[in-house]
């Protein structure tokens, strides 16, 4: 009886140990089971200097849609200069499709580098999504991503608007 009990107690103290190194908060708990439908459930861990500054922080990217011309702030991270340096060699035209009912999604010919962070997005979020998923946000959502930029000067029923309920032509620039 005595040999059961210590092997009982050994085996609590093991699970115990090992839920106690899993590292999971409860808002990555949280972020699991509200995750977009563009997402899979596995979250990638931040890498270091996620939101640092970067070079090309200040140069702003333009988003057209139709004859709308938009302005995104850069995010200070290596994704954002991976964008940045994809504009450099030209345009970028993307079809953007509907996801979700919050965001606009639309896949990169390349894969950019990830930064990845527990994240509320809101409207006028650029984010990318597993590498070379480009997110544009008109509602809201809570996932770990990685943000591209934030639209300046502008509101969720504006982006609604220019945006549409079906799919939509964007063109991503350096030139305004």
């Amino acid at each position: 009886m005595n040999k059961i009990f210590v092997a009982f107690s050994i085996i609590a103290a093991m699970l115990l140990a090992l839920t106690a190194c899993s590292g999971k908060g409860a808002e990555e708990t949280t972020a699991e089971r509200t995750a977009p439908l563009s997402t899979s459930s596995a979250i990638a861990e931040p890498e270091n200097g996620a939101e640092s500054s970067t070079e090309n922080s200040a140069v702003p990217v333009y988003i057209r849609i139709g004859d709308t011309v938009l302005t995104v702030l850069p995010s200070g991270n290596s994704s954002a200069d991976a964008l940045i340096a994809l504009l450099e060699r030209g345009d970028i035209d993307l079809d953007m499709r509907d996801n979700g009912g919050f965001e606009k999604i639309a896949e990169l010919e390349r894969s950019l580098p990830t930064n990845n962070i527990p994240l509320a997005a809101g409207p006028g979020d650029l984010i990318l999504y597993n590498g070379n998923t480009v997110c544009l946000y008109y509602g809201e959502n809570m996932y770990s991503l990685t943000r591209l930029g934030k639209i300046q000067n502008t509101d969720e029923e504006t982006l609604r608007s220019l945006l549409g309920d079906g799919d939509v032509s964007i063109t991503f620039s350096l030139k305004k």
